[in-house]
């Protein structure tokens, strides 16, 4: 419990530093930004203590860390006395009168939006108190992605400087996008605590500041447009726990076709049709709730590619299932800044001005962070930025022109810039796995796996889509008169066209792609229709950044059924993965936004029809939380036995001598020295010294290097020469192979014997050459004298 409330008030603290940076920046907003204030001072603090660390001004320790929050928090306020906007102060050019005015505007805005405040932070404590329940009942470090993140923190925390140490492959640096590692590890640090207890709590906290990112950026939707109908905020507050709701609770659908099969329902024809791996295999035991071990898993499998009758692994997990499974990893690490960059490019659809320097440099710091975050969702991100922007210099000159074409292009290369420049010592180190752009051929993703996946959002989508359809069409009948059927002509070709490719798509069994095909098609065309024909309000309206959004995450799940990255696996699997993951976000904060904007307390000329919509909607989102709650009783063992989040305590009963070995090390071992340990395949307990330890071995999972760095060439070249230090009982060239990988420390455990055959031998000629600085049960440990 300590350690729960020392990361809340870590957090906390960075969040205030940064509130009246954030408060200036998103000036825009009707929350001023108060949650995005939080991933917005984890953000700036990570990012200068990276950057003072990479080039030898600080070391990466606590005092760097609480110097460099101090310094975030006299920027924030410098920039929000000193910054000119147009609430404020052009004329304020002394430091005091700028004092005098900001401070009583913030003491303003927080008198009059208590409420809100006290909302914003119950959102967020109450999510981080139950992740870190949840946590607590399945806390074990162990198996998927968790051990190579939780080297990865180990590892960080034991770097005196940046570039970070690789554990896995000592003497080179991490090539991987290792941001959100950096940040968690700052916060381990600033916190204070275990890092096998900081691993579980990260999780929590990720799951917290996701919640509350998706809570204010629905809330800010909301209430922008009640605001404009001269309507309260309650509504706003109850939309944004839905687009919180949507984003990191609900799940896909198969949590109930896994119900329905579990009780026996449904004909062998059905499931072999549903086509979900596994899923016809698992035990019938006719109760409603599934048995088999980890049947949840499914879930982030139901995309089911075959190839000449050959399996093709499909990853299609989202955020529930990701915070459930517990990998700290890069997708699952972005998702708070992920929410942070949608709540700046709301910030500048609604701005009336262009951006300031400093706003520009921000913008690129959070933009840009994402390429170190999870390099994926760059591209993404910068373009609904871009798009943004577009759409808020397209009201500003009252359409298109020279003008609109040099404020746009100038900010796009201006922030296209900065989001490669800020971060470039990163990137001048980053090596990758990706291999070019390659055409998807043998599969295609079926409609109702899909649908399955989600048909949720899709029933929002669809009815979003055909209402501003059909208000396009009332605004073109309204011009008819004055402009003649002239104006009905880009609607009529677009419809032709989604007939002409619609039809041959359905013939061709391609139903999926034939409905994104029409469902893209009439978003663009309202989009178009939308600058031209809409009043200028209208183009920066809140349902224009959801329209924006919805468009989008079409065109991310429609682009994986033509192309994707090629990478070590050779399939889509990855692109599915990545593109569906943000889709699923896009579509959750658009469809929270929907259920408002569609439902009868905003339609009430037509509150019928919008109750009954809605009524149909309700049994979609109760079949989607489904999956949460069974998966959630399943993973935590019904919350049963004794809670605890140190990560490593699961190592007692296995593998009781390898803990006890582990925790010497970590208690005596300062610095980052090579350790020698036994080398083996990804996912499996090899490498597990430097995963609980940080400290850098020869060789971790190889496999992982090779995603990394793109070949395999000097993993190859150690796994031999690990095998001879280990076999050969020749003292001169294990003498210099210690030497070659400057190698400190060698472990030999059940693992090492197991693995070698480790002879007398071996272990007479490490005694003749190293000290045994630890014995105890089956483990030694021996430093080169």
């Amino acid at each position: 419990m300590t350690y729960v409330f020392s990361w809340w008030i870590a957090v906390e603290i960075m969040g205030l530093a940064a509130l009246p940076l954030a408060w200036r920046l998103f000036r825009n907003l009707p929350d001023r930004g108060y949650s995005l204030a939080k991933p917005l001072g984890i953000l700036l603090t990570s990012y200068l203590l990276w950057l003072a660390v990479s080039f030898g001004f600080l070391a990466n320790t606590w005092i760097a860390i609480l110097l460099v929050i101090l310094l975030v928090g006299g920027i924030s306020a410098l920039l929000c006395l000193k910054a000119s906007d147009t609430e404020g102060s052009a004329n304020a050019r002394a430091t005091g009168r700028a004092f005098r005015i900001a401070v009583p505007r913030i003491a303003g805005f927080v008198r009059q939006n208590l409420g809100l405040i006290i909302t914003n932070e119950l959102v967020f404590a109450v999510a981080f108190g139950l992740w870190a329940l949840v946590r607590a009942y399945n806390p074990e470090i162990s198996g998927t992605e968790k051990p190579m993140d939780f080297a990865f923190l180990n590892a960080i925390l034991r770097s005196e400087q940046f570039p970070a140490l690789d554990p896995w492959l000592s003497g080179f640096a991490i090539s991987y996008y290792y941001f959100g590692y950096l940040m968690m590890a700052v916060l381990t640090r600033l916190a204070g605590g275990p890092s096998e207890v900081a691993f579980n709590l990260a999780i929590a906290l990720l799951f917290a500041l996701t919640a509350s990112g998706a809570f204010s950026l629905t809330y800010n939707l909301v209430s922008r447009h009640r605001r404009r109908e001269g309507s309260g905020d309650r509504v706003a507050t109850a939309f944004g726990a839905l687009g919180a709701i949507f984003v990191v609770v609900i799940g896909n659908l198969e949590g109930l076709l896994e119900v329905v099969h579990t009780r026996g329902l449904g004909s062998a024809a059905f499931w072999q049709w549903i086509d979900i791996k596994n899923l016809a295999a698992a035990p019938v035991s006719g109760s409603w709730v599934p048995t088999d071990n980890w049947w949840w898993w499914r879930a982030s499998r139901v995309v089911h590619d075959v190839a000449f009758g050959q399996d093709m692994e499909v990853i299609d997990e989202f955020p529930f299932f990701s915070f459930l499974l517990g990998d700290m990893h890069p997708h699952v690490l972005g998702l708070p800044l992920v929410l942070l960059a949608l709540g700046l490019a709301l910030n500048l659809l609604w701005s009336k001005r262009e951006a300031h320097w400093w706003e520009m440099v921000l913008l690129g710091l959070c933009v840009g962070g994402l390429g170190f975050l999870n390099s994926w969702d760059l591209p993404i991100y910068l373009l609904i930025c871009l798009v943004a922007y577009a759409l808020a210099s397209y009201r500003r000159w009252e359409g298109f022109g020279r003008r609109w074409l040099s404020d746009v292009g100038f900010f796009t290369l201006v922030l296209v810039a900065l989001s490669f420049v800020l971060y470039l010592p990163f990137w001048l180190g980053f090596r990758s796995q990706a291999g070019g752009i390659r055409l998807v051929l043998l599969v295609k993703t079926s409609l109702h796996q899909y649908l399955i996946m989600f048909g949720t959002f899709i029933y929002v989508v669809v009815a979003f889509l055909g209402y501003e359809l059909w208000r396009t069409v009332k605004v073109l009948q309204s011009e008819k008169a004055r402009r003649g059927f002239g104006r009905w002509l880009p609607l009529g070709l677009v419809a032709g066209l989604l007939l002409l490719l619609s039809v041959p798509l359905t013939l061709l069994k391609l139903h999926l792609v034939a409905l994104l095909v029409i469902l893209i098609g009439v978003g663009f065309l309202v989009f178009w229709e939308r600058l031209r024909s809409f009043a200028l309000p209208a183009v920066t309206s809140s349902a224009t950044f959801a329209l924006i959004l919805i468009l989008v995450a079409l065109l991310l799940t429609f682009s994986v059924e033509f192309v994707f990255l090629k990478d070590t696996f050779g399939t889509r699997m990855n692109t599915v993965f990545k593109f569906y993951y943000q889709a699923w976000v896009l579509f959750a904060v658009s469809s929270a936004f929907g259920i408002y904007y569609l439902g009868p307390w905003v339609r009430r000329q037509r509150k019928v029809l919008s109750g009954l919509w809605f009524l149909g909607f309700l049994p979609l989102f109760l079949a989607s939380l489904v999956y949460p709650i069974l998966a959630t009783h399943n993973k935590t063992g019904g919350f049963v036995g004794s809670p605890t989040l140190d990560g490593m305590a699961h190592l007692e009963l296995a593998h009781g001598d390898d803990l006890a070995a582990i925790r010497w090390l970590r208690a005596n071992v300062e610095g980052a020295p090579v350790i020698l340990e036994a080398t083996g395949g990804s996912y499996t307990y090899y490498g597990r010294v430097s995963v609980h330890t940080g400290l850098p071995t020869v060789l971790g999972w190889g496999g992982h290097e090779l995603q990394w760095r793109g070949n395999y060439d000097e993993p190859g070249k150690r796994e031999p020469e690990i095998e001879a230090l280990y076999t050969s009982p020749d003292d001169a060239s294990t003498a210099a192979l210690l030497e070659e990988y400057d190698i400190s420390y060698v472990y030999v455990g059940g693992l090492e014997r197991s693995t070698y055959g480790i002879s007398r031998l071996v272990t007479d000629k490490f005694e003749r050459l190293m000290d045994v600085v630890y014995q105890e049960g089956d483990v030694t440990i021996y430093r080169r004298r």
